[in-house]
C-alpha cells in the first residue's frame, strides 16, 4: 500500500482543480492520423482529438459534455474533409 505524503495529496488536489488530464494526455490516439501529411493539420486533428476525449472523461471543467465531446467530433471530420 502506497502512502501518499501531504505535499503528494496536495499536487494531486491542485491537478484535479485545474483539470490537468495527464491521463488522457499520454494515451496513445484511438485515430491514427500519420497518414496526414501536413504537419499542421496532424498537429490539429491530434489536439482536437484529445479534447474531445477531455469532454469524454470529464477532466474539462469536471464534468462530462456529450455536446462538446460531439464538437471536437465534428471539427475533426470537418478538417479531414477539407
Amino acid at each position: 500500500v502506497k502512502s501518499f505524503s501531504l505535499d503528494e495529496k496536495r499536487i494531486e488536489h491542485i491537478e484535479k482543480y485545474l483539470g490537468l488530464d495527464y491521463f488522457v494526455d499520454s494515451k496513445t490516439s484511438i485515430i491514427d492520423y500519420s497518414f496526414i501529411k501536413i504537419q499542421e493539420v496532424r498537429n490539429l486533428l491530434i489536439s482536437d482529438n484529445r479534447e474531445m476525449f477531455r469532454y469524454r472523461y470529464g477532466t474539462r471543467y469536471h464534468s462530462i459534455s456529450f455536446a462538446e465531446f460531439c464538437r471536437y467530433a465534428q471539427l475533426q471530420l470537418e478538417m479531414l474533409l477539407n
